[in-house]
């Protein structure tokens, strides 16, 4: 059983970018029983001109992943990005979670390069006592920083998180 490395992933960019990058980067994934194998769904947002969403139910049965990810999970039960201009940037927050720590390289800066948007994420694992700040911005690393602490539990911005 791994620890989690969780937290929240700011995601900038034009809408018409962020709406690729999520209908062609994060799936559905449902699973009818615990011996049956998961069905995989391309998720598909809704778009009334302003706002751009995705919903779901979040359960055991029923979660969202990074596609070709080694146990990337999106925690949020929604995705919506709302903009009244097609060529300004917006933003999306979304909670999630990966095994271990966030897999910097294969994950963030492919997808910045591909789709054209920027990712920045804090993340926390109180198991093994650490946090990630990772900054990406036109598929270039601009800061991966990991930080340890003496005193984790009263020193890190969210000790709850992750484990």
């Amino acid at each position: 059983m791994p620890n989690w490395c969780e937290g929240y992933l700011k995601i900038r960019g034009k809408k018409k970018d962020l709406k690729n990058f999520i209908e062609n980067e994060i799936r559905l994934v449902k699973l009818k029983s615990i011996l049956s194998g998961p069905e995989y769904i391309d998720i598909k947002m809704i778009d009334d001109s302003m706002e751009c969403s995705f919903k779901y139910n979040k359960s055991y049965s029923e979660f969202l992943h990074l596609k070709n990810s080694r146990r990337f999970f999106i925690e949020s039960e929604e995705i919506s990005i709302f903009s009244v201009y097609d060529d300004t940037d917006c933003y999306l927050t979304l909670e999630v979670k990966q095994a271990w720590g966030i897999d910097v390289q294969e994950l963030l800066v492919e997808h910045s390069k591909n789709y054209h948007v920027d990712f920045n994420i804090y993340a926390s694992e109180s198991g093994m006592e650490f946090e990630q700040y990772i900054t990406v911005i036109d598929g270039e690393l601009v800061k991966d920083e990991e930080k340890e602490y003496n005193d984790f539990h009263f020193e890190a911005i969210n000790p709850s998180l992750g484990g």
